[in-house]
């Protein structure tokens, strides 16, 4: 009776692990197709992330060209701004925020010591 619980535990793991491998496979394909139709970008932001059980898709940080930094000191270079405005000009630079708040973001970079000078609500550049 053991024999047969073991034999049985065996031959089904076996199969398990060569249907494991049968879906690696077949999932290898289908990202080199994928990553072959539209770069290979694609592969890689639509993979599961690894942890919390593969459940979240990865989400890959926005690269804007130029920097927030350069847009600003763009924007304030010919004459101080307030806040809004400068937010207003770097929106219409066409800089893209990943984050809700970006005016937040924007306070971050106004207010690190030695980038801007600071003339009453005005920001400008330190020089």
């Amino acid at each position: 009776m053991k024999t047969d619980s073991i034999e049985q535990y065996v031959s089904l793991r076996a199969a398990l692990l060569k249907e494991k491998s049968a879906l690696e496979e077949r999932l290898a394909r289908i990202n080199r197709a994928l990553a072959d139709a539209s770069g290979p970008d694609l592969a890689a932001r639509s993979a599961p992330a690894r942890g919390r059980g593969g459940r979240r898709a990865v989400r890959r940080r926005l690269r804007n060209q130029p920097s927030l930094r350069e847009v600003v000191l763009a924007a304030v270079r010919s004459q101080p701004l307030t806040k809004p405005e400068i937010l207003a000009a770097v929106e219409k630079a066409g800089y893209r925020f990943t984050t809700k708040n970006p005016k937040k973001s924007l306070d971050v970079l106004l207010y690190k010591k030695g980038l801007f000078r600071r003339v009453g609500k005005k920001f400008g550049p330190a020089r």
